[in-house]
């Protein structure tokens, strides 16, 4: 939830920062650029605690992904060392 209302808050900024610069008549892709630094400097400023509430929300996310990476892994390795063929060599023989 966390990444979730960060990125939803920093996008409002640059909206925000965007519809100003656009009320300003300045139209060209230097007012989204400019707009886009505006945003992700307030943002960086602004929400710091938000900031690394989400940056631990997404590190357990990635955790929770390499655990299941490395459980295969681990069951592949054990696979291999108990038949001694590579999987795709296996299933090559299997045919």
């Amino acid at each position: 939830m966390h990444v979730a209302l960060y990125w939803t808050l920093r996008t409002a900024l640059f909206l925000l920062t965007y519809a100003v610069v656009w009320s300003l008549h300045w139209f060209d892709i230097f007012a989204v650029l400019f707009a886009f630094v505006v945003a992700w400097i307030v943002g960086y400023v602004a929400f710091p605690t938000l900031r690394q509430r989400a940056a631990e929300q997404m590190d357990g996310w990635i955790t929770r992904g390499h655990k299941g990476i490395d459980a295969d892994a681990a069951a592949e390795d054990e696979q291999v060392k108990s038949d001694g063929a590579p999987l795709d060599q296996q299933a090559d023989r299997d045919k």
